[in-house]
């Protein structure tokens, strides 16, 4: 704590304790460094995304949609932004706006097609909850391409044959999941 205490204003000292709270679990302290970070530099998309971290970690959906949302502001793209939006979907299916969600998931897709997560999340809540069998299987078809991708490394591809073969096994069509395992 000494940087801190000689220099108030180090920008990048407040970071990375902030860092280290994280990792300790410490998730009260990690928001107020965070927040000296973002008072010091406020258009820092970089830190504004830890902080929503630390509000997704914490499950506080109320904070992670104010932070992501001036996120979204302040960057027009990048992998920020596509986080951003991953957190926001998240927040909207905590609180059942599914069609709220859908749409974050949809924009982390456009971002980043070979963001697995996001695109199964969409998947599956296009399947369960928007009723819309030919978007999901979209998805799950545009995540199957990204991964075949003569770029992606056989581990890719074979995480997306396994997020694939999660979402019928959770959508109850056990003979597509086999499919995709084998």
């Amino acid at each position: 704590m000494n940087v801190l205490k000689y220099d108030p204003e180090n920008f990048a000292a407040s970071i990375e304790l902030a860092d280290l709270y994280v990792k300790s679990g410490d998730l009260n302290s990690a928001y107020k460094y965070y927040r000296m970070a973002s008072e010091k530099d406020p258009r820092n998309v970089e830190v504004l995304a830890k902080l929503a971290e630390c509000y997704h970690i914490a499950g506080q959906w109320d904070d992670v949609k104010k932070i992501t949302a001036r996120i979204v502001s302040l960057s027009p793209g990048g992998v920020t932004q596509a986080q951003a939006h991953h957190y926001l979907g998240q927040a909207y299916y905590v609180e059942q706006n599914y069609e709220k969600a859908a749409e974050q998931f949809r924009r982390v897709r456009d971002f980043d097609a070979t963001n697995l997560d996001a695109v199964l999340s969409l998947a599956l809540i296009e399947h369960q909850h928007l009723k819309a069998q030919s978007e999901a299987q979209l998805s799950l078809q545009l995540l199957l391409d990204a991964a075949a991708d003569e770029n992606s490394s056989a581990a890719d591809r074979a995480e997306a044959e396994i997020r694939s073969a999660k979402f019928y096994a959770a959508t109850g069509d056990n003979t597509q999941a086999e499919k995709h395992y084998k």
